[in-house]
């Protein structure tokens, strides 16, 4: 899977979530997820787990993962139940946790877009973590607030509504920057404006990577576009390229 294949299913909850007359195909590929509901007591006998043990504590604080952390201390997953402790793991982790909503998801968005950096180029940070955004796709969340889609929950940490590349959208504007799919290397660029203004739908479609030119389009880089001297430190981030 790839950053288009993530977002077709990202689009498609979104799809299934705001639009009226949704083609039944489209409902049927979607499942309304009902996720392990933890309350505020569950948190706290996770806690005082915790606390038994500096050793407890430190192995939480130093890890991510919650099934290395229980590799370690299983009785704590047989104390507060196996899907309860997940969801308590990376509540703690985060310090909150929403009703219906994965704690892992809300985890992996958080170190995803924590950086105010990230935040700016979404289809860049979600192309780094497709494999553990996956699993939560084609999914309706449901919240006190109503059903949520995995985009909604995105945009969330985002704060705005973002635009996702696609098959028939490869260049997106975010933040004064345009990000721009890269088929061949299967990766995403980051062009300054000047750049991407020069670009059709068809040159987007044609731009491919040269491993010793970078980014080209028929066999020109894009780094010498607009007069540029064609000088970068990253081939993929052309924002700095002189």
């Amino acid at each position: 899977m790839n950053l288009i294949d993530l977002n077709d299913r990202i689009n498609l909850g979104n799809k299934a979530n705001t639009l009226k007359n949704v083609p039944k195909r489209t409902m049927d590929a979607m499942s309304t997820c009902r996720w392990v509901e933890i309350t505020d007591d569950d948190i706290l006998l996770f806690q005082s787990l915790l606390n038994i043990s500096n050793d407890i504590v430190n192995t939480f604080n130093n890890t991510d993962d919650v099934n290395s952390f229980l590799s370690v201390f299983p009785d704590i997953k047989e104390i507060c139940g196996s899907n309860v402790v997940v969801e308590c793991f990376y509540a703690v982790k985060l310090g909150y946790y929403v009703k219906g909503v994965p704690t892992k998801l809300l985890y992996i968005l958080k170190k995803a877009f924590e950086k105010e950096e990230s935040v700016k180029y979404p289809n860049t940070i979600l192309a780094r973590c497709i494999g553990l955004i996956k699993p939560y796709t084609m999914k309706f969340y449901e919240t006190d607030t109503g059903k949520v889609t995995l985009k909604d929950i995105i945009e969330n940490f985002t704060g705005y509504t973002i635009k996702l590349l696609t098959d028939s959208t490869t260049l997106v504007k975010t933040n004064g920057y345009y990000e721009l799919w890269v088929p061949d290397a299967e990766r995403v660029a980051i062009l300054p404006e000047d750049i991407a203004k020069m670009l059709s739908e068809d040159d987007c479609d044609n731009i491919r990577f040269d491993l010793s030119k970078g980014l080209v389009l028929h066999d020109i880089p894009l780094r010498t576009f607009n007069g540029r001297i064609g000088i970068t430190h990253d081939e993929f981030d052309l924002r700095e390229c002189y």
